[in-house]
């Protein structure tokens, strides 16, 4: 994860972990998604179980 968050980084002049620390205080769950997590989300929506996901709130 910190190589995706190193050079954004380093341009704000804080450290890997300082801008993964304040990335994850900015989101509702407190922490950065983890690859896997993302994983289970992207298989969920790719198999017949997500027939009826059509990302109407309505």
């Amino acid at each position: 994860m910190l190589d995706i968050i190193g050079p954004p980084a380093a341009e704000s002049g804080a450290t890997a972990e300082e801008f993964e620390s304040r990335m994850a205080a900015s989101v509702s769950i407190g922490r950065l998604v983890r690859p896997e997590e993302v994983a289970v989300v992207v298989a969920f929506l790719t198999s017949p179980l997500s027939v009826a996901t059509n990302g109407d709130a309505g």
